[in-house]
């Protein structure tokens, strides 16, 4: 657009969204419709449940969706959480903590699912 300025100067707008989600609670068995980064289990398995798929997906409330506030603290950075609404009801006091430093909380969902399921 001819003529358009970003405010102060800036030569880049950027819009940060982080997913805050709950799975399915049958994320890394053979049974789940839901796609992850891992291979499928193999066939036969004795345990049907990949738990570093499991795990992975748990970490933002052990630990990682904190670094990340700290992180968007230290720099000045107010951003777009899209949370499942289960989510905040399993992690009220988290959901509290990311409004608290200024940050919005945008619908995604109850629970992260496909339409098939």
């Amino acid at each position: 657009m001819r003529g358009f300025q970003w405010p102060e100067g800036k030569k880049l707008a950027v819009a940060p969204l982080v997913a805050w989600e709950l799975w399915p609670d049958d994320l890394g068995s053979s049974s789940s419709h839901q796609e992850t980064s891992q291979r499928p289990l193999p066939r036969g398995v004795k345990y049907d449940r990949d738990m570093r798929d499991v795990y992975e997906h748990a970490y933002a409330e052990r630990g990682g969706l904190r670094r990340l506030l700290d992180l968007f603290e230290a720099y000045e950075v107010r951003v777009t959480f899209a949370v499942s609404g289960k989510r905040v009801e399993v992690n009220p006091d988290l959901a509290r903590d990311v409004l608290c430093r200024g940050h919005e909380l945008a619908s995604e969902s109850y629970v992260h699912e496909y339409p098939v399921m």
